[in-house]
């Protein structure tokens, strides 16, 4: 759900919140560039190889890429 959310949850902070992103973009848009490039493309990458890995994949290997997604999401909402 995180993978889908957070994309528009950064156009929220533009658009419905305008005056607290003028207040605060300085500092709170770097921490949300680092969040998009890291846990986001995180998430994304291996959510497509699990899904799309479901009969290339080893069940260890699937197993191991839900586990980063999980490592991922948890890394966004820190």
């Amino acid at each position: 759900l995180g993978v889908v959310t957070g994309l528009t949850l950064e156009f929220q902070f533009g658009t419905n919140w305008s005056r607290y992103s003028a207040f605060v973009g300085d500092i709170f848009g770097s921490l949300l560039a680092i969040e998009a490039t890291a846990a986001f493309f995180l998430e994304s990458t291996f959510i497509a190889v699990w899904v799309f890995g479901w009969e290339k994949l080893s069940p260890k290997l699937h197993a191991a890429c839900i586990w980063i997604v999980a490592f991922a999401a948890n890394l966004s909402a820190l």
